[in-house]
C-alpha cells in the first residue's frame, strides 16, 4: 500500500531530477549545455526570469504566432529543432525534462512544444497542411501536428 501510495503521489505532483545536471551551466534565465552547446530560455515564451523562477503566463500559440514573437522580441532566440529538443528529454524524470533547468514545466498542464521541424509537407496539397514535429514533455513523446494548433514554445540559441 505504501509503494502505490508513493508512486501515486510522485505521478501527480510530479518530481524534479537533477540527472545529468552537471552537463548544465546556469546563468539566471538560461541554462547552457555543455554537451550539446546550446542555450536555452529556462522559461517558455510568455515568461520570464525573476528572482530565481519563471513569471508570467504561458502563451500557448500557433507556429506562425510564435515565429513572430521570436522575430519582434528575442533576436537571438529561435525556435529548436526536434532534434535538440529531444536532447532535453529525460524519461526518468517525471515530467520527462530535467524541471530544476526548466522549472516551468509540470504535468499538471498541457506541455506539449512546437519545433521548426517539418514532419509533412504538404506545400502542394490544399487539404493537407504541413506538419510540424511537437513534443510533449509529459511523456517525451513526439508528435506532428498543423500549424494552426496552439502550443508552447522554448527558444534555443
Amino acid at each position: 500500500m505504501r509503494i502505490v501510495l508513493a508512486l501515486f503521489l510522485a505521478f501527480s505532483i510530479g518530481y524534479a531530477c537533477d540527472k545529468n545536471s552537471s552537463s548544465w551551466v546556469l546563468k539566471k534565465g538560461e541554462a547552457y549545455n555543455k554537451t550539446t552547446h546550446l542555450t536555452w530560455r529556462r522559461c517558455s515564451l510568455g515568461l520570464t526570469w525573476q528572482q530565481g523562477k519563471c513569471v508570467g503566463e504561458h502563451l500557448q500559440v500557433t507556429f506562425v504566432e510564435a515565429k513572430k514573437r521570436v522575430e519582434e522580441g528575442y533576436s537571438k532566440w529561435r525556435i529548436p529543432t526536434i532534434e535538440e529538443m529531444m536532447t532535453l528529454v529525460d524519461e526518468t524524470c517525471v515530467p520527462a525534462i530535467n524541471t530544476n533547468i526548466f522549472p516551468d514545466i509540470s504535468v499538471d498542464e498541457d506541455t506539449s512544444y512546437w519545433t521548426q521541424s517539418v514532419f509533412l509537407d504538404n506545400a502542394s496539397e490544399q487539404e493537407m497542411p504541413a506538419l510540424l514535429y511537437t513534443i510533449d514533455f509529459v511523456h517525451g513523446s513526439v508528435d506532428a501536428h498543423t500549424q494552426g494548433l496552439r502550443y508552447r514554445t522554448l527558444l534555443v540559441k
